[in-house]
């Protein structure tokens, strides 16, 4: 089933989201058990520029497009501005009624513009219950009651549910900020604590909510006032496979060159961060080259530099909020004191030994709980232990930022040490020979998803992709020019009430689409496969165009026999030393 982008997704273009299987898969099992009400609220913890937001919006799309009538999906950032009690309750509660008659009635307008009170009654004149709470809201408003009116508004999820026996899902994105941005009217000096009215709605396995902030350590101490009430789901980096997948697909979209080789020292360079790799593809940085691990660390070194770097700007936004605002040199020199342990725990007192402080244990307990509470430095296994965020990213910031004041060294000095460092990375992967062959599935169908995307932007040559034929008897391979496809992706065909699934379907701008298979075992291909891709072009051949191309890729070896079947049914064959582009 293609995937119903109801809700305008922050990462833009869709093909960008990539991995995180796992995580869905997680979330998948938690909505069967929201389904039969044993679903606990959940509260996903991430720092920010993590793909936290991207995962939220993406379950969102994915619960829309089951388009199961009890299962209503409603999302909201909490916003980053001052706003009164009564103009937030009234923005939040047309949010959730607006989301709900957009899953309702598929029309995903209602979900990325609110409607006003008007419009919603004017939707709801055949349902009584949402008719009254409409009207219920409608009198707080008027009669200006800002307690009634938060009330009603935070509460429409789980009362809704009830009286109608469905489930509204709850994304609540950016959650901390409902402690910070909301006051009682414009003349107020201090924000609500508005964070508490979940201690009961928190428990509602009616109207659960997913809850997400930037702020770990903020958020991880609002939960915690909320004992037993919502679980903690931690969002990590990627892993191995999904950060070198991620560089293929990021190379595909943004048309930029990358070798096998590259791509996973890319990856690891980038500490498999979404929004590192993310910045080396947006990257100003000229003359950029990503085929090589010079030119990436090249790119790297400026994105991570605060005079030129995205990277840096989005840490500094960190850094202020708790290092430039208490300007203490020994706030800075225990960052960098934790970083270079690279995650190992440090307590209090070898702190205080190692740097030579001049403070009481008390001030330097305040001052690290301060870190943690800025998500400068983690909390270790106790309370008196720390260590370092162990991101290898943030670390060259700070470096960059504070060591020259720390060291009393030149920055040159830290950028070459850098390097080497670098550089030592690129070593140990390439003693790791074939490393790119070591991803299988996911990897290998991105890989090829690459190749294939920029085979049309280069307008390669098909007799020069893809292996001659054998059998003199067989067609002929087509003498052109690939051009530009508007889209590489799964795909799933209905032909005569069946489906056929086809690793990749791409679609052209101009000239002969393209179906592929993409086989990557370790041994060779069987021939129950091959049959079966055979098979599926048959079933296919009468619905697409006549001019459409069938590609059988494996990245091992095939047998001459199945080369010869392949073929003979006019079905192309490639492997990856003869799809290199």
């Amino acid at each position: 089933m293609e995937l119903e982008l109801a809700l305008e997704e922050e990462i833009g273009n869709p093909d960008l989201f990539v991995g995180r299987q796992k995580e869905i898969a997680f979330f998948m099992q938690w909505l069967d058990k929201v389904k039969k009400k044993i679903g606990r609220s959940t509260a996903v913890l991430a720092r920010r520029r993590k793909g936290k937001t991207a995962l939220l919006q993406r379950i969102f799309n994915i619960i829309y497009t089951r388009n199961d009538p009890k299962m209503i999906p409603f999302y909201i950032r909490i916003p980053e501005k001052r706003s009164t009690l009564l103009l937030f309750s009234d923005f939040f509660y047309r949010s959730l009624l607006s989301s709900y008659f957009g899953f309702k009635t598929r029309a995903p307008g209602f979900i990325n513009k609110p409607l006003n009170l008007a419009q919603l009654a004017e939707l709801a004149a055949e349902d009584r219950v949402l008719l009254e709470d409409i009207r219920d809201m409608q009198s707080y408003l008027d009669a200006g009651n800002q307690e009634m009116c938060w009330e009603h508004a935070a509460r429409a999820g789980h009362r809704i549910s009830v009286l109608k026996d469905e489930r509204i899902i709850q994304i609540l994105d950016e959650f901390q900020y409902l402690d910070k941005f909301t006051y009682y009217n414009e003349h107020a000096t201090e924000p609500m604590i508005l964070t508490g009215t979940y201690q009961y709605l928190g428990s509602s396995k009616i109207s659960p909510q997913l809850i997400a902030g930037s702020y770990i350590a903020w958020l991880s101490r609002i939960i915690g006032e909320m004992v037993g009430r919502y679980k903690s789901f931690f969002l990590k980096n990627l892993t191995e496979e999904e950060a070198l997948t991620a560089v293929f697909n990021y190379a595909r979209v943004y048309g930029q060159d990358v070798t096998d080789e590259s791509a996973a020292w890319m990856a690891e360079a980038c500490g498999r961060d979404p929004y590192t790799i993310a910045a080396m593809f947006e990257s100003s940085f000229e003359p950029k080259d990503l085929t090589t691990a010079r030119g990436i660390s090249r790119v790297l070194d400026y994105e991570t530099s605060v005079e030129s770097g995205d990277i840096a700007q989005m840490w500094l936004e960190y850094l202020a909020t708790v290092i430039e605002r208490t300007n203490d040199i020994n706030t800075k020199r225990i960052v960098l004191y934790l970083a270079g342990y690279k995650g190992e725990e440090r307590n209090r007192k070898q702190i205080a030994e190692d740097l030579n402080l001049e403070m009481s244990d008390q001030d330097l307990d305040r001052m690290l709980k301060k870190l943690v509470a800025g998500d400068i430095i983690a909390r270790g296994a106790t309370n008196w232990t720390y260590r370092g965020l162990g991101d290898p990213i943030f670390d060259m910031v700070f470096r960059k930022i504070f060591e020259p004041e720390i060291q009393q060294v030149g920055i040159d000095a830290v950028r070459k040490d850098i390097a080497a460092q670098l550089e030592k990375l690129e070593r140990d992967l390439k003693s790791e020979r074939g490393r790119v062959s070591h991803y299988r599935g996911e990897t290998a169908e991105y890989r090829m998803r690459y190749k294939i995307a920029m085979a049309g932007q280069k307008e390669c040559h098909l007799n020069d992709l893809v292996h001659q034929n054998r059998d003199p008897d067989a067609p002929k391979i087509p003498d052109l020019r690939l051009v530009p496809f508007e889209r590489v992706m799964k795909h799933t065909f209905h032909v005569d009430d069946k489906t056929v699934e086809c690793d990749l379907y791409a679609r052209a701008q101009e000239g002969p689409d393209m179906v592929i298979e993409v086989k990557d075992w370790k041994e060779k291909v069987h021939k129950d496969r091959v049959t079966a891709f055979i098979e599926a072009k048959g079933r296919l051949t009468g619905s697409l165009g006549a001019d459409t191309l069938f590609l059988f890729y494996s990245e091992q070896p095939i047998s001459d026999t199945n080369i010869e079947r392949l073929q003979r049914t006019g079905i192309l064959y490639a492997d990856k030393d003869s799809f290199s582009i």
